[in-house]
């Protein structure tokens, strides 16, 4: 492990209390060299799927051995486990609810441990804040060098996500779900520029319906709209996200999390 081991922290915490606080210290208690980089700690409260989305598209681009701390758990004290899963590159800690499953699967994981060895845990361990007492010192140990084995039993297998699917209902026709709303208002479906390619080209949309409205331009990059037109584009992570320029998108559509779209090819 590097003499500055790196960990990522991402959570649905908010920045207003003291949870995010909490967890840094046991994690610089255990691992004083640590260098944590906050993800996001706004991630929309329980809400499991957009901290998978969010952790997979930022996850490949920190160094080598980097430590992912991933803390959205609406079944904290159940009987729900807490895993740590080691990949060929990185290290991912967190509750077995689906969080990890998104980017283990495209990272293929080696190794997933159930986390139950009590003397790597901060006592005594609250049922209601399994970050501060149960990940964070997981992820400080093995930001340590400790033996991942050591924080308890392997397992085989890890809860999946129920991540929306496309649904190709008729040739040409594809029925996706918002997944992500960013800070702009840029509203982020499930359709990856992947699901429009021909051979290598990705193809752009002819029409895409949401909540009643019509969208036909499709774009490149924002600038090439004209301001309060709603466009379609590929993001940086490659998703289809509808859009407008120097504008909110949601505010203009009032769509969710979970909100039909409707695009023809």
């Amino acid at each position: 492990m590097k003499q500055h081991p790196h960990l990522t922290f991402l959570s649905d915490f908010g920045n207003r209390d003291h949870y995010v606080a909490s967890v840094k210290g046991v994690i610089y208690n255990l691992c004083p060299k640590a260098h944590i980089t906050d993800i996001t700690h706004e991630t929309s409260p329980h809400n499991i799927i957009e901290a998978a989305f969010t952790l997979a598209q930022c996850y490949r681009y920190f160094p080598r051995g980097t430590v992912h701390l991933a803390v959205v758990d609406p079944e904290v004290g159940s009987s729900r486990n807490a895993i740590l899963v080691k990949s060929s590159d990185y290290f991912f800690v967190g509750p077995d609810n689906g969080l990890l499953s998104l980017v283990c699967g495209r990272e293929k994981a080696l190794e997933i441990i159930s986390i139950e060895e009590e003397n790597y845990l901060q006592k005594p361990v609250s049922p209601v804040f399994h970050g501060r007492d149960i990940f964070g010192p997981a992820a400080a140990h093995v930001a340590n060098g400790v033996q991942i084995e050591s924080l308890g039993p392997s397992k085989k297998d890890m809860q999946g996500l129920d991540f929306p699917g496309l649904l190709k209902p008729a040739p040409g026709t594809l029925l996706a779900r918002v997944i992500h709303i960013d800070r702009f208002g840029n509203i982020i479906t499930n359709i990856h520029c992947e699901d429009l390619a021909i051979g290598n080209h990705p193809q752009q949309p002819k029409l895409i319906k949401i909540n009643g409205v019509s969208i036909e331009d499709h774009f490149q990059y924002y600038e090439e709209a004209r301001k309060g037109n709603l466009f379609s584009l590929f993001g940086s992570a490659g998703y289809l996200e509808i859009a407008t320029r120097q504008g909110s998108a949601l505010e203009l559509l009032g769509a969710d999390l979970g909100t039909q779209v409707t695009a023809y090819v």
